[in-house]
């Protein structure tokens, strides 16, 4: 008894066997990838809407200061 499949014998031409979840896996890694720069635009721009309600608090606190 052969450990092949049926459909293949030891005289029949080797077939290159490509994982089906190697396009999964890529897919997944550039998913990844992609949420990870999402992440980061998100990050950056929560930091510069706090830096800019910030510069806008300082200038109402230094004009009421000098008003």
């Amino acid at each position: 008894m052969s450990a092949l499949p049926a459909e293949t014998t030891e005289l029949s031409p080797r077939r290159h066997a490509v994982r089906p979840s190697a396009g999964l896996q890529l897919r997944a890694e550039r998913r990844a990838a992609q949420a990870q720069v999402h992440r980061q635009r998100v990050r950056w721009s929560v930091i510069a809407v706090v830096i800019l309600l910030c510069s806008f608090a300082l200038t109402v606190g230094v004009l009421d200061v000098l008003h």
